[in-house]
């Protein structure tokens, strides 16, 4: 691993921090020489020590401007890239050695992801002013050998089924897309007096997520299963992209909230607080199959919006016993979306 860090002033009230790293974890899993579960090929070609490798690069920005004698600004952004060249697992069933596996494909994990933050402070006498803005998107790709996957799709398959790959099926993995793009903003003020701390704020989230999901074999238009689609269903040769099987999920989700917070100390031993937050929050899914690629499947074609409104509430009384002890009791509820 290489990292650095600088830290430069601009000026009497700016100033900048960068990082910067690379990384390396060596691999321990050998792809050692074996047969296909057929038997009509092997994997000479992609032997390979230590195939598992991962290599990591990122950095940070961040700067921070006093901008007067009240108020601070930081603005920053992170950003991190892995290259995975395989997958850290071993199949000790089928190579009767530990740290092995047999894959007939060069397989990769690629993840790379990027946020921004921004985020201003501010005194107004009367309170403390914070508003936290944030933007995040990530991509991750992946490649997988499945030829073992689809060798036991095939075997005892009925001759003309959809499953019907040939006796010794070359498996070329699942090429497959996941993207996250998520806006987040909040606003909070807070202050307090003599006995009593209080806060409230507003929030706004929307996030974008989703994955495109395939699944290939090696010619696959040439097999029996590309038969029985093309028979019974019309399928047209030149449009699966080699892959028997297709999924696609997207999915937006928005969430608002307004929340408040009050504590009371009637003297040093005791605090009461009591809080509730408001939301709504509705997410957007827009689901499909298809086998093969190309034809939306007999799973029906799913588009829904489901919308939740609630209070959560918090409730906690806490008493100082002495300097070095206190004890307390609280209760909340909250709420987390399904799937």
């Amino acid at each position: 691993e290489v990292s650095g860090v600088l830290n430069l002033p601009i000026g009497e009230n700016t100033a900048v921090r960068l990082v910067g790293f690379s990384a390396r974890d060596a691999g321990f899993i050998d792809n050692v020489l074996g047969e296909s579960l057929g038997g009509n090929f092997d994997n000479a070609d992609v032997v390979e020590k230590d195939v598992n490798d991962v290599e990591y690069v990122g950095g940070r920005a961040a700067l921070r401007w006093l901008a007067g004698d009240n108020w601070i600004v930081d603005v920053g952004v992170v950003h991190q890239q892995m290259d995975a060249s395989t997958y850290s697992e071993d199949n000790v069933a089928r190579t009767g050695r530990e740290y092995t596996n047999v894959r007939f494909v060069d397989e990769r994990r690629d993840d790379e992801w990027t946020q921004f933050a921004l985020t201003l402070q501010g005194d107004l006498g009367w309170g403390q002013l914070t508003s936290a803005t944030s933007y995040f998107t990530r991509d991750i790709s992946y490649f997988q050998d499945n030829t073992d996957y689809v060798f036991y799709l095939a075997d005892g398959a009925d001759p003309v089924t959809s499953y019907d790959f040939g006796a010794d099926p070359v498996g070329l993995g699942w090429s497959d897309r996941d993207y996250a793009d998520r806006f987040a903003q909040e606003f909070r003020i807070q202050g307090a007096t003599e006995k009593t701390t209080w806060l409230a704020g507003l929030f706004y989230e929307r996030m974008e997520n989703g994955f495109d999901f395939l699944s290939r074999i090696e010619n696959y238009e040439e097999t029996g299963s590309f038969e029985f689609w093309n028979t019974e269903y019309g399928v047209e040769p030149g449009t699966t992209d080699n892959a028997f099987y297709h999924s696609k999920n997207d999915q937006i989700t928005e969430q608002f909230a307004v929340f408040g917070e009050v504590g009371y100390s009637p003297n040093e031993d005791w605090t009461l607080t009591a809080g509730l937050r408001w939301f709504d929050h509705t997410r957007e899914r827009d689901y499909f199959t298809q086998q093969p690629n190309g034809r939306v499947s007999s799973d029906p074609f799913e588009e829904g919006e489901t919308t939740t409104s609630d209070i959560t509430k918090k409730l906690s009384v806490q008493y100082n016993i002495n300097e070095n002890a206190m004890v307390y009791a609280l209760y909340s509820d909250g709420f987390r979306a399904g799937g």
